[in-house]
């Protein structure tokens, strides 16, 4: 069986601009596309289609950048944003301190998983709530993974794309492979959930028919 791939989904990186504080009230009446509601958010949004990303500009001239593919792609946004800002405020704007923060992936299994017996071997490592939220919630070291009945896993937290790597090969066989459920016909969470629900209502009424 051919080895699912594990795709980038959202890089998430963060640099300041070099010059004076940024006042969002004036650059929104200068920049009619750029979004600010100071009751509801203390920055202003900014999209651009090329790469497909979106920019939070802070006052301070602190800029959050969200939604590109890959780390080149954030980089590239990045410097768009700094053109931008500098043709619509008038002044030189430097970027500065660029970060990647955070990597989303994600990849999707060929086969439903058993979470809870995942939950039942690594209780230490992993939490499973299904009322709370449909997946299952697995730390490794510094990451995320949430992995789902439907064989879908997501991994956040990462800082640089041979981390998520890293990642996704120590546990694909130990982990992903040694707990899927192939028997079972279920994989919608939800219908998941009522299943497990239905069969610890039966294993108590087993044990008190046993009593």
């Amino acid at each position: 069986m051919t080895r699912p791939r594990i795709m980038l989904v959202n890089c998430v990186c963060t640099f300041t601009v070099h010059g004076t504080p940024i006042n969002l009230h004036e650059l929104v009446r200068k920049m009619p596309f750029c979004e600010f509601n100071q009751r509801k958010f203390a920055a202003a949004s900014l999209r651009l289609k090329h790469p497909c990303s979106t920019c939070l500009i802070f006052s301070s001239g602190n800029l959050v950048v969200t939604g590109s593919r890959s780390e080149d792609d954030a980089l590239l946004a990045s410097r768009q944003y700094c053109i931008i800002l500098q043709r619509s405020l008038g002044y030189s704007v430097r970027m500065r301190n660029f970060r990647i923060q955070n990597i989303v992936a994600s990849s999707e299994l060929p086969w439903a998983m058993d979470l809870v017996r995942i939950a039942a071997h690594y209780q230490t490592y992993c939490s499973y709530e299904p009322e709370v939220f449909p997946g299952l919630i697995f730390r490794l070291n510094n990451l995320v993974l949430l992995i789902f009945r439907s064989g879908k896993i997501v991994l956040t937290g990462a800082k640089n794309r041979q981390c998520v790597i890293d990642a996704f090969d120590s546990i694909y066989e130990d982990l992903l492979c040694a707990y899927k459920d192939e028997d079972g016909l279920v994989r919608n969470s939800a219908d998941y959930r009522i299943e497990q629900l239905h069969a610890a209502s039966l294993k108590r009424r087993r044990c008190d028919d046993a009593e």
